[in-house]
């Protein structure tokens, strides 16, 4: 069932000031057109999603990776891999590291996955702290991550 178009506003009511039979079938309908829109949401939580964040020639500071986070999410796992060169990256959120041994950037791919601080809420920046850069350039790093 669809939703139907409301009903004229003298109509909405019978003479008695009941609902009429017209209005109630297009609550009805507004009812469940709103619970077939609604319950796809629940789709997108605990969906495994990831995001590219680069940085074409690093240097030794942190970078912002993802700002005043939309929704929350865990981190699952950091890829880095870069053109040339080698680099440290660390990862926090908000200021707090993430428990996981720091990517260590370079040509073959690196994967970490987290144990432990990498849960991002709301409104929370997630950063990449790059350190003992040698000539590092093009670095990529793959964020998977599982909404909450």
């Amino acid at each position: 069932m669809g939703l139907f178009d409301p009903p004229p506003p003298g109509n909405m009511t019978t003479s008695t000031g009941k609902i009429s039979d017209a209005a109630y079938a297009w609550f009805r309908s507004l009812g469940q057109s709103l619970s077939g829109a609604v319950s796809g949401l629940s789709t997108v939580q605990g969906q495994t999603e990831s995001g590219t964040f680069s940085i074409s020639f690093p240097v030794n500071q942190s970078y912002r990776a993802k700002i005043n986070s939309a929704f929350g999410f865990t981190i699952t796992s950091i890829t880095s891999r870069c053109a040339s060169g080698t680099c440290t990256a660390t990862w926090n959120i908000s200021g707090t590291d993430i428990t996981a041994t720091p990517n260590s950037v370079s040509t073959s791919a690196n994967i970490q996955t987290p144990t432990g601080n990498n849960v991002v809420a709301v409104g929370q920046n997630l950063n990449c702290v790059i350190s003992a850069n040698s000539s590092c350039q093009y670095a990529i790093f793959e964020i998977a991550y599982t909404r909450t």
